[in-house]
């Protein structure tokens, strides 16, 4: 009899029934095997996760991008914010402290005069040693509170201007890590790019495999209007599709 269907599988598969014999006549639609190629489509699901994960893991660096760069803009108008405080004299902390340098100085000026009047009492035989006392501790206190708040408000000053120093460092590593984390995108897109190509083939060229008008499912049917089984070389049990060889003849 003359061969007019060869039957093969090129995937590995194992023959879990075999429904025909040798000679035996069959028809369009009929079952002549079926097959258990479960490890199969789980390694073309397992390839596919493992492209999506990529994906993933490429997409995530935008985010990573993204947060960077809000980070430098607020670090940014942390610095500036500071600075022009600095400039136009609208530091709440150094206003602080000036305001109370004003009072301790309001505060000498008065004590210095009261010092004065007080001598003067003190010779003219009316005032008292107590109150010239008093008073000249009280200068000498007021002369320290000055020279202590002056020198706040340079430390500060320099700390402020530290804060902005110490911003702009932070500023200069995250740019610096976005460059890197750019090319690090660049050449993680540019091999997800390759390997999504390579892939998506070797996923096509699998399912391709199982495309077959005699494969329904798992089992293997007769597509032809009819004919008679000319060889069998598949037993139940058997492993085929190894060797992309044909397992019946038709």
């Amino acid at each position: 009899a003359q061969t007019i269907k060869q039957i093969y599988i090129d995937f590995p598969a194992t023959v879990t029934q075999v429904y025909v014999t040798q000679g035996q006549r069959i028809k369009e639609g009929d079952k002549l095997l079926s097959l258990n190629y479960e490890e199969y489509k789980l390694k073309i699901s397992q390839k596919e996760t493992e492209l999506g994960l990529d994906k993933i893991q490429v997409n995530s660096s935008d985010k990573a991008d993204t947060s960077s760069a809000k980070q430098i803009a607020d670090l940014k108008a942390e610095a500036t914010a500071i600075n022009q405080r600095l400039a136009n004299g609208t530091d709440t902390d150094i206003l602080e402290l000036q305001d109370q340098l004003k009072k301790s100085k309001d505060d000498l000026t008065q004590a210095e005069t009261d010092l004065e009047l007080a001598e003067q009492l003190l010779e003219a035989g009316s005032g008292s040693e107590d109150s010239v006392r008093v008073l000249k501790n009280k200068i000498a206190t007021l002369k320290s509170d000055i020279g202590k708040t002056e020198q706040k408000i340079t430390n500060t000053k320099k700390d402020k201007q530290q804060k902005v120093n110490t911003i702009n460092t932070q500023i200069a590593s995250l740019q610096d890590g976005v460059s890197n984390t750019k090319l690090t995108k660049n050449t993680a897109q540019t091999t997800y790019a390759i390997k999504e190509q390579v892939s998506n083939l070797e996923i096509s060229q699998m399912k391709d495999k199982c495309v077959r008008d005699y494969i329904k499912g798992n089992d293997v049917i007769s597509d032809i209007p009819s004919g008679v089984i000319k060889s069998i070389s598949a037993v139940e049990g058997g492993k085929v599709g190894n060797d992309g060889s044909t397992v019946l003849e038709i």
